[in-house]
């Protein structure tokens, strides 16, 4: 949902991105398995003002001047390879606008972005304009998004790709957005922007501390505005949810899925246990929401959950796309119930979403429309 700026940073002001100390090579960053629920801040305001913001993780890797682009974002990002993931890398937008704070120059290289599938991914590069030496746990600012239209946004940051002498850094983000247009409500304009467009505010410290601490990010250094990449949209299921109880709506793409739901979850609440892809191959991949009852064994790879086992059932490897985030919502005077909410998972590999015979939820199947 679309927070207007204030209530959008009280909302994020004791949120962080997570921390991980080291230097791992570019292989290594391929096979990390991540997750969307580390930390979430929701905010609530009249007329559904919320959001998730969850920080992805992964090492720092070195890159050379000319050794890495858009393809390396899906590669950090996802595990494996995909057509689908390749192309988009290949119809990034590039732009090369930057804005400037004291000794750190901040560029948008390049963008992907499709407002429909409710995805975008976008590479900021810092320079440090005296040849200093860059910090790679606090680049000198936070990503502050702003969408137009009634929606759900999520944020992930990947850890910073140094360059050798450390005077440069990549950092590639990657926002999913949950939006729901509604008759009659107010959008925020973001002049010149276009309706559709992905206005991103770059946030500094302020000098001031949250109640935990830490620094707080609320001095704008500028925009970046992208516009919709109409050369190629991602592929997406559509599917018939009437059978899941207040479900408004739920849209898988090659990256992740988002759920509406018309109805208030408490903490820790999941609208579903597994959610399965069964592909035309036979195989077959899950969601995780809530185990059902048993003896799980928690697999992991560097602290990240990688699946579930137990007597009668395996989610691990190829099984597992990864674990439904926590929902945001709250006060709704649009839905019937008053309330509404919103989850999102970012799938740990790109899926190709033409292979998908059926979905699942619990057993019960959601039909493709």
């Amino acid at each position: 949902m679309m927070l207007e700026h204030d209530t959008y940073r009280e909302a994020v002001s004791d949120v962080t991105l997570s921390d991980e100390a080291g230097m791992e090579m570019l292989e290594n960053a391929i096979k990390r398995k991540e997750r969307w629920s580390q930390r979430w801040k929701v905010q609530t305001v009249a007329v559904v003002a919320s959001l998730m913001v969850v920080a992805l993780s992964a090492n720092g890797i070195c890159f050379a001047a000319t050794g890495m682009n858009a393809w390396d974002l899906f590669q950090t990002i996802y595990q494996g390879n995909s057509k689908e993931a390749e192309a988009i890398s290949q119809n990034f937008q590039k732009v090369g606008d930057d804005l400037v704070d004291g000794n750190l120059r901040h560029t948008l290289e390049e963008y992907w972005y499709d407002p429909d599938a409710g995805m975008a991914y976008f590479i900021i590069r810092t320079d440090s304009l005296d040849g200093s030496p860059l910090n790679a746990e606090d680049l000198g600012y936070w990503v502050d998004p702003h969408f137009q239209h009634h929606g759900l946004m999520s944020v992930g940051s990947e850890k910073p790709v140094m360059s050798e002498d450390k005077t440069s850094a990549r950092t590639y983000h990657h926002i999913m957005i949950s939006y729901d247009e509604r008759d009659g409500y107010q959008f925020k304009e973001f002049a010149p922007a276009s309706e559709e467009a992905l206005v991103v505010s770059l946030e500094a410290k302020d000098g001031g501390l949250n109640e935990d601490g830490q620094p707080t990010y609320n001095k704008e250094i500028g925009v970046f505005v992208m516009e919709p990449t109409d050369v190629m949209k991602m592929k997406r299921l559509e599917l018939d949810c009437s059978t899941l109880e207040d479900c408004t709506g739920i849209n898988i793409v090659g990256g992740g899925m988002r759920m509406s739901f018309d109805k208030q979850f408490g903490e820790e609440e999941y609208p579903f246990g597994i959610l399965e892809l069964k592909m035309k191959d036979g195989t077959s991949c899950v969601v995780v929401g809530e185990l059902p009852e048993g003896d799980w064994e928690t697999e992991s790879e560097d602290g990240e959950i990688t699946g579930f086992k137990s007597d009668t059932a395996d989610y691990t490897g190829d099984k597992f796309l990864g674990l439904l985030g926590g929902s945001g919502g709250g006060f709704d005077g649009y839905s019937k119930s008053g309330y509404s909410t919103q989850f999102n998972c970012t799938f740990n590999r790109f899926i190709d979403t033409g292979n998908v015979a059926g979905v699942y939820v619990d057993g019960v199947e959601l039909p493709i429309k």
